[in-house]
């Protein structure tokens, strides 16, 4: 039987209009997945596994080595699957260009940021060299990033506690933010039109930043538990929603206005399990997943414009845990279904499985309501144009199967 969430017994949720009450999640069969990934270790913010329309990839088991993988894959990988190889180095991070499908970029021990090129169908044989090398610091590179929206902008977290900007074209560095993180950084979010970031870090602090001003515009104390959290930029209702742990190691969210960060609006407790927090957004419709690592569900929630402002829904539950997680773009999504978010689970076997999240409706006609038009997954400026200032909206596409 398919793994999927179960229903809450009668009695036991607060019932509220919405039209997403009843949204259910549903693992994907044996011929769905992809199996044999020997996971490798990476630095303890990362969510392991990233994924596009197109590969999904992790670190392996093999020290120094990433292996990539076709999405339409099924079945077994064999022993001997072809990998990314770095020489004399081990890997942190890595992440793909959110505008360019092949372009992979892997965070290393010695400070260089390696850009990778994958062949078209995938890896046929080990790839050894990459395209390029930009060597972002002298101490050791943990994490890569991409801008959401402007083109091949490469943004670096190091152990140092710097992070950079870099034209992924010239390997030039562009810009940093202010040295004003005392720990270090977890992930960043940015804002919809690209102008703003905010900032998770292990000091317990919430950031907001103007980058291209070298300014950090506001921040405020954030969760305040010791291990590390992350932030997500709401971009429907411009709100920041943290998640981490509290002082007595127990899991929390919050959630503030980025235009008074002082003033936040929600801090709820979830639970007392150790595992760290991987928040995904739905931005079309204001949906927000939470997977935990070493965890088997993932609860999600629906965010409104009124107190309390986040409501649980209800939880997708397994007996795998997951050892990392990815989320598709909307246009991977099986709109005919009202698929409204597709996560990528990574479990500690090495088997990757989609969990699809459908809103269960009885008309096979396209649902505007559950489908606004969406993020058409191209940049809406180039490189030059953001740090000379541009502000440019996300374009967005209509998903209406009946037209397009």
């Amino acid at each position: 039987m398919a793994e999927q969430t179960k229903p809450i017994p009668k009695g036991t949720a607060l019932v509220r209009a919405s039209k997403y009450r009843h949204v259910f999640g549903t693992a994907g069969q044996n011929q769905d997945q992809i199996k044999g990934i020997k996971v490798g270790a990476v630095q303890t913010e990362s969510n392991v596994l990233k994924a596009n329309s197109q590969f999904i990839a992790a670190p392996w088991g093999i020290s120094g080595c990433v292996g990539v993988v076709p999405m339409d894959f099924k079945g077994a990988l064999a022993p001997e699957h072809p990998l990314i190889i770095h020489d004399e180095t081990t890997v942190n991070d890595l992440t793909f260009n959110p505008f360019h499908n092949h372009m992979l970029v892997t965070a290393c021990n010695d400070g260089v940021a390696a850009v990778w090129q994958i062949p078209e169908g995938g890896l046929t044989e080990n790839l050894t060299a990459p395209v390029s090398s930009i060597k972002a610091s002298d101490k050791r590179l943990l994490s890569v990033d991409f801008h959401p929206l402007a083109d091949n902008i490469l943004i670096t977290f190091d152990a140092g506690k710097q992070i950079k900007f870099f034209d992924v074209n010239s390997g030039d560095e562009k810009l940093a933010l202010p040295d004003v993180h005392k720990q270090l950084v977890t992930n960043l979010s940015w804002n919809q039109d690209g102008s703003q970031v905010a900032s998770s870090c292990k000091d317990k602090t919430l950031r907001l930043f103007d980058p291209r001003a070298n300014q950090c515009i506001a921040e405020t104390p954030d969760l305040q538990g010791a291990k590390g959290g992350r932030v997500a930029w709401l971009h429907k209702k411009n709100a920041l929603f943290t998640c981490g742990f509290g002082k007595g190691s127990e899991r929390q969210f919050a959630m503030y206005d980025p235009r008074n960060l002082s003033q936040r609006l929600v801090l709820e407790t979830i639970d007392n399990t150790s595992s760290s927090l991987m928040p995904f957004v739905d931005q079309d419709t204001g949906i927000l997943f939470l997977a935990g690592k070493g965890d088997g569900n993932i609860r999600y929630y629906e965010i409104v414009d009124e107190a309390p402002h986040i409501h649980f829904i209800n939880e997708f539950k397994s007996s795998q845990p997951q050892a990392g997680m990815a989320a598709l773009p909307k246009l991977s999504c099986d709109i005919r279904k009202n698929e409204i978010m597709r996560l990528l689970k990574l479990t500690p076997q090495g088997v990757v499985v989609p969990v699809r999240f459908e809103v269960p409706r009885q008309s096979d006609l396209f649902q505007e309501d559950l489908f606004p038009d969406t993020w058409d997954c191209k940049p809406s400026m180039s490189s030059d144009d953001w740090f000379a200032g541009a502000n440019n909206a996300p374009a967005t596409v209509s998903l209406n199967f009946e037209q397009n």
